[in-house]
């Protein structure tokens, strides 16, 4: 057990520290970077229709919908720095009615990512600092399936775990499931959640330092 875990952990590390390099910067949208501020994203952000600005505890969030990736879906954008004024994440989320359109939306985003990235880090299979298609859509979802008012079962789902050579780490996440609600509250469906979430050398440093604890435990 001791061996597996050393080398999952010599994997993650030489993985990690191995620059890839796809563009001089990580592009998201529109022009839009990571480490832009709310008035950055604000006046770049033209092709999509303004929603909300939402403040919360640890975070601002800027939402957007309009057609992205040929659909109709809502963009999100979080600002989770410790100021709550730089971008850390990106969520497009799309929810969709049908089966065979759900897949070949979702197919789409996959042979696009592959296309820009390559292929997927882990299938069915998290990184420990993942994104936002994670952390809020499915998660919201399992929140509601254990208060009973939704059945939620999971498609697929993929991850891209990388490092740009302006030293950026990114996570990106592509999650589709079905929600069947048991409330008037919730609508049943698809859902097909894609996410852009950038880390830091301290945070990238705690997955390291949980790996060596469990190599130290075994």
């Amino acid at each position: 057990m001791k061996k597996w875990i050393s080398m999952c952990l010599v994997a993650v590390l030489c993985f990690t520290l191995t620059p890839v390099v796809f563009a001089d910067s990580f592009s998201l949208r529109s022009g839009i970077h990571f480490g832009d501020t709310i008035d950055d994203v604000k006046k770049k952000e033209n092709d999509l229709v303004f929603q909300e600005q939402s403040d919360y505890t640890s975070e601002v969030v800027l939402e957007y919908s309009g057609k992205i990736a040929g659909s109709e879906g809502k963009a999100k954008f979080y600002f989770g720095d410790d100021t709550k004024t730089l971008l850390t994440d990106v969520l497009y989320e799309f929810e969709i009615s049908d089966k065979s359109s759900a897949t070949a939306l979702s197919q789409k985003i996959y042979d696009s990512c592959i296309r820009q990235y390559g292929d997927p880090t882990y299938e069915d299979g998290l990184f420990d600092l993942y994104g936002k298609a994670i952390s809020s859509s499915y998660f919201v979802a399992a929140v509601g399936q254990e208060m009973g008012v939704l059945k939620i079962s999971q498609d697929s789902n993929y991850e891209w775990v990388f490092l740009d050579d302006y030293d950026e780490y990114v996570t990106i996440d592509l999650v589709l499931f079905y929600k069947e609600s048991t409330s008037s509250y919730y609508n049943s469906g698809y859902v097909i959640a894609i996410s852009y979430h950038t880390f830091s050398d301290e945070e990238l440093q705690g997955v390291y330092d949980n790996i060596q604890d469990e190599i130290n435990k075994a």
